[in-house]
């Protein structure tokens, strides 16, 4: 369970001149998982970092957070009764200018309806819920790994 493990967000920052190593706790929060950040801020200074919620004593995802550093502040979003969810990727808004501009995409369980989804939210405002909801052919295992690539890094199949 995500409460056993005692799982925290942090960030590692590594001098590769010097090799100093700085360990910092970004929100002492237990049972945060899956912390994801626009892969365009990878290796440079970001503000926003997203994460789920661990619902105590179980595997399984409650909601997503998006934590502001700059602000230390964070905004919680609930994926709803007996609803769990994966691993957040995070999509950059074609055209988009920000480090928060662009969408969160998850995967979503929901246990009482038997069914699963793809569920969509506008990462810079995530609070009033999804912007879109795809429902999935089958149900899927809850907290599954993911990650967004664009149309183009991907390879077309007829050159595989």
């Amino acid at each position: 369970s995500t409460s056993a493990m005692q799982t925290r967000l942090y960030r590692w920052r590594f001098n590769l001149k010097t090799g100093a190593t700085i360990e910092q706790v970004l929100d002492p929060t237990v049972g945060l998982e899956f912390g994801v950040i626009n892969n365009k801020f990878a290796g440079t200074r970001n503000r926003f970092v997203y994460s789920t919620v661990g619902k105590p004593g179980w595997f399984l995802f409650t909601g997503l957070v998006k934590h502001d550093l700059d602000a230390q502040t964070s905004v919680h979003v609930g994926f709803g009764q007996d609803r769990y969810g994966s691993e957040p990727g995070f999509a950059p808004r074609p055209g988009g200018s920000g480090e928060d501009d662009g969408y969160l995409v998850t995967l979503v369980t929901d246990m009482a309806a038997d069914r699963s989804e793809v569920v969509v939210y506008d990462a810079k405002n995530p609070a009033p819920g999804p912007v879109c909801r795809l429902l999935l052919p089958q149900r899927i295992s809850s907290g599954t790994h993911a990650t967004w690539a664009g149309a183009e890094r991907l390879v077309p199949s007829s050159r595989l």
